[in-house]
């Protein structure tokens, strides 16, 4: 398996008059552009999601929304084990459940998505891996080994450097 765990793009800040609870942020136009660019990175990869898993907030259920689109895969799962106090262990269960083989994207926030990381990596969710708004990385777990410290963390990709592994006409 191919586990891609994003965290969300660039929201809109949290003092804005217009929030009145932090899970009803909204991705910023700058937050867009960046999932579309990683969006069109992984397509570029062949990234074929069968599966994606997202936080139950507003601003990474949009992110998962731009890639579930970008990348022809299913709708978007909500997982409450991916939202801010949710555990590794929980998103572990769920991508269990839904038996994802290939390629699997999890979409959520800080800390929890460098916790996740550094579970599957590592076997300890106190090693948090940290991320940038709509940063990717990738981990490579041996089929049917996926648990605490069995994947390999093969890359950390934010942005920006997409922007530069991507042609010009991308």
């Amino acid at each position: 398996m191919h586990l891609y765990i994003v965290r969300h793009g660039d929201a809109i800040d949290p003092n804005h008059p217009s929030v009145t609870h932090d899970e009803m942020r909204e991705l910023t136009q700058k937050g867009r552009n960046e999932v579309g660019t990683m969006a069109r990175l992984l397509a570029r990869l062949g990234v074929t999601p069968t599966l994606i898993l997202t936080s139950p907030l507003v601003r990474a259920r949009h992110t998962a929304g731009i890639l579930s689109e970008n990348l022809e895969a299913p709708a978007p799962i909500v997982s409450d084990h991916i939202a801010p106090g949710g555990s590794p262990t929980g998103v572990l269960h769920d991508l269990v459940l839904h038996e994802a083989p290939g390629d699997v994207i999890v979409v959520g926030h800080m800390p929890g998505v460098g916790a996740l990381a550094g579970y599957v990596a590592w076997g300890d969710p106190f090693i948090i891996v940290p991320f940038r708004t709509a940063e990717v990385c990738r981990i490579d777990v041996p089929a049917g080994q996926l648990g605490p410290g069995m994947g390999e963390l093969r890359w950390l990709i934010p942005p920006r450097i997409a922007e530069k592994l991507l042609p010009a006409d991308a």
